[in-house]
């Protein structure tokens, strides 16, 4: 098995763990909220972020765990602001020894930031209902309703493709301003096109009996290859995974000046051709097709260990185990 495969099925492997995690995590919450919320005030404790929405395509093992806790309304009318709140439950998180690298943002978000096992966890609070700041935007339901069309093995085909991409350093970290690397739902964007685009012309003998590190390999060779002067991405159509998602760019706009043109859902549907790889420059472009090349002849030897593919899951192996090492608290 080529290293990218037994990577691929380990990435799933991981994808179950994080399942489990997201349990513990939110006991470990509710715990610390209950501990410390009057029994006068009501609240609500909510996941959002890429983890809240289906499908999780480009939701990582290494993604943050953002959780909103909702309180009522009336809270300050009992003497409990949120930042008195934050405060005594940044408190206790730092008496658990499950909990790293804390960081104490309240003053200026309303956040606590902390580690939990291996995984980054964001825990802010909000009062009133949290749909109103933290609720799926417009663009991501529409993806996530189109990429629901998605089989699960190409839902699997965009987690590998945006680790990949992320690993590659041509993905957004969320660390900084996005600069001129694209995120990592475009990169799931660009797998649910080629996706669609073999589908539509080959079916499904095309996918007969390819593992999803030989598939890895074939998307990063397509987009190496791909003449990203001449068509515009368009994964999504009228809501719906577009079958046909490469298309001329003089049919779409008379001059092209976009090194990716990779179009947004949302203002199609109002007749927009919006681009959402404009910020991508010569430069960038430059980077990101060196590294898709690079990868497509790297992946293309089979019996060539890959030390980024290694590397990573080094660093997840104890995971597992570090979920139910006990808390600080009696």
């Amino acid at each position: 098995m080529m290293p990218a495969e037994s990577y691929a099925a380990f990435l799933e492997e991981l994808v179950v763990v994080q399942e489990r995690a997201q349990l513990h995590i939110r006991v470990l919450l509710e715990a610390n909220i209950a501990a410390v919320v009057p029994v006068t005030v009501a609240y609500a404790l909510k996941i959002f972020g890429s983890r809240a929405f289906e499908p999780r395509g480009y939701c990582l093992p290494s993604s943050d765990f953002d959780f909103v806790c909702e309180l009522a309304a009336d809270a300050h009318a009992y003497g409990f602001p949120p930042k008195l709140f934050l405060q005594l439950v940044y408190e206790r998180l730092r008496a658990d020894a499950r909990c790293t690298d804390l960081n104490n943002a309240i003053d200026y978000k309303w956040t606590v930031e902390f580690r939990f096992a291996e995984v980054k966890v964001d825990f802010t609070v909000c009062v009133g209902p949290a749909a109103d700041h933290h609720g799926p935007s417009q663009f991501t339901s529409s993806l996530c309703w189109a990429f629901s069309a998605l089989p699960e093995l190409g839902c699997r085909l965009q987690r590998l493709l945006v680790d990949w991409a992320k690993r590659s350093q041509v993905c957004y970290d969320r660390k900084g301003a996005v600069g001129h690397k694209l995120k990592a739902v475009h990169w799931a964007m660009l797998a649910a096109a080629w996706w669609s685009y073999h589908v539509a012309a080959a079916g499904p003998v095309f996918f007969g009996g390819v593992g999803l590190g030989r598939m890895l390999f074939e998307v990063l060779r397509f987009y190496a290859l791909f003449d990203f002067d001449k068509f515009v991405i368009v994964p999504v159509m009228a809501g719906e995974l577009n079958y046909v998602p490469f298309i001329p760019c003089e049919s779409v706009v008379p001059r092209v000046t976009f090194f990716i043109y990779l179009c947004d859902p949302v203002y199609l549907r109002r007749g927009v051709w919006r681009n959402l790889g404009c910020r991508v420059d010569r430069a960038a472009f430059q980077a990101i097709h060196n590294k898709l090349c690079d990868a497509a002849n790297l992946l293309q030897q089979p019996h060539q260990h890959h030390a980024h593919f290694l590397d990573a899951k080094r660093r997840w192996e104890v995971f597992s185990n570090r979920l139910y090492e006990p808390t600080g608290h009696a």
